[in-house]
């Protein structure tokens, strides 16, 4: 990989740790607004409004679009991440990146990530590829629950798990 190649790969990720913070409050904000704490009830509850209250149709498009974003944010860091850090080669101009469950297991496999972590991206990328397909409007309520609920268990512990790995690729500054 060119240095100029290293320094686009590096601004990508930048970009997507900046936009998964932003992604995170709206994902906090929609959340809150629906219920608090939020749970599988309350978005029950707001599904069985959403036809007759403008409001609550928005908020729960919100919640749907964050956790989606949030994963989509997370999927790019991790695939950048991985060729920065040397675990596969960078794909070839006009080609897609593999699959990223591809570079989870490569994070996995080379000690960035555990099991339990890897597992919780593969089952928030499957709960985002569920709404994505239902073009934001998620077909039960349990299926956004269980998005959002991923998507913040992962949010939860992005710094810790992932901070230090993407300082030493230099995608974050030391010390953040």
């Amino acid at each position: 990989m060119t240095d100029r190649e290293r320094r686009i790969r590096t601004e990508v990720a930048r970009a997507a740790v900046k936009d998964l913070l932003e992604e995170r409050n709206t994902l906090r904000s929609a959340s809150a607004e629906i219920g608090d704490p939020l749970t599988l009830e309350a978005i029950e509850a707001a599904f069985s409004k959403r036809s007759t209250d403008d409001h609550v149709r928005v908020q729960l498009a919100a919640l749907s679009w964050a956790a989606t974003a949030c994963c989509n944010q997370f999927n790019v860091i991790i695939q950048a991440g991985s060729v920065l850090a040397g675990f596969r080669p960078p794909e070839p101009p006009g080609e897609q990146p593999p699959s990223v469950t591809e570079d989870y297991r490569l994070l996995r496999d080379n000690g960035v990530i555990t099991q339990a972590q890897r597992q919780l991206l593969s089952d928030l990328n499957s709960a985002r590829i569920a709404l994505t397909h239902r073009y934001g409007q998620p077909k039960t309520p349990s299926e956004l629950y269980q998005a959002t609920s991923l998507a913040s268990r992962a949010l939860s512990t992005f710094a810790k798990d992932y901070g230090p790995w993407l300082q030493g690729l230099g995608v974050l500054p030391s010390g953040k």
